[in-house]
This record gives structure tokens, C-alpha cells and sequence, in this order.
């Protein structure tokens, strides 16, 4: 809808780093996602190894945040239903479940891709 805004967090996860990212979208053209004023609010990177799992970075990324509205995690491995994924290169990591992610940081909308699906997105 012309004039809404959108928060948006995009996690780019991989065997050494996770690097997040915190995006602004205001809509303003119902016609064309080009003409959206897209805000760069927050960068952060972690040491995704060193980590216990992906939603405590996640936890640490977003605290501070008032709303999310979509979460997207591009991350290494087979993704099911674009909802669960077992991180191919970080065997103590536990399975990545986006209904995990929903009701723990209160963020409606969890979208996990493969990295080389994000990549051909563009994301």
C-alpha cells in the first residue's frame, strides 16, 4: 500500500560471519518496487562460528528494534519449504526453523532461502 513502511532485516549467513542488515521500505508507487525509497538504518557483523546459533545473533541484531515486519536469511544448506535449513558448515549450530524466529523476536513474516538462491535474487 502507497505510503506504508516496512522494516525489514536481511541476514546473510555463512560458515566464518553473519552479516545482518536493517532496511526501511516506504512504499511510494503501487506501480513500480523501483521507485521504493529503500534506508539503510543498521549493518552489523558476527562471528557466526563462535556463536551458539543463528537466532542468539539474531537476538543480538535486533534488540533495540522496535517492529520487524520481514526477516530474510540467506544461509548455506538445503532449504525446506523456505522454512528450515541445517547450516551446512556449522555442525553445533541446531536446525534453523523460521516458525523459531517468528515467535521469538515477534517478527511476522520469515523467509529462509539458500545463499546461491538469495544470490540469484539479488538479495
Amino acid at each position: 500500500e502507497v505510503g506504508d513502511v516496512h522494516s525489514i532485516i536481511c541476514a546473510d549467513v555463512g560458515g566464518t560471519n553473519a552479516r545482518f542488515l536493517h532496511l526501511r521500505r516506504n512504499i511510494v508507487s503501487s506501480v513500480m518496487v523501483s521507485q521504493d525509497q529503500l534506508e539503510n538504518i543498521k549493518t552489523e557483523q558476527y562471528s557466526a562460528k563462535d556463536a551458539e546459533s543463528l537466532l542468539y545473533l539474531a537476538k543480538q541484531f535486533i534488540d533495540g528494534i522496535d517492529k520487524v515486519d520481514y526477516l530474510v536469511i540467506a544461509i548455506a544448506g538445503v532449504v525446506h519449504d523456505h522454512a528450515r535449513v541445517r547450516i551446512t558448515n556449522i555442525k553445533h549450530w541446531p536446525e534453523v526453523v523460521a516458525d523459531e524466529f517468528k515467535q521469538t523476536l515477534q517478527i511476522p513474516n520469515v523467509m529462509i532461502l539458500n545463499d546461491f538462491e538469495a544470490n540469484g535474487y539479488g538479495v
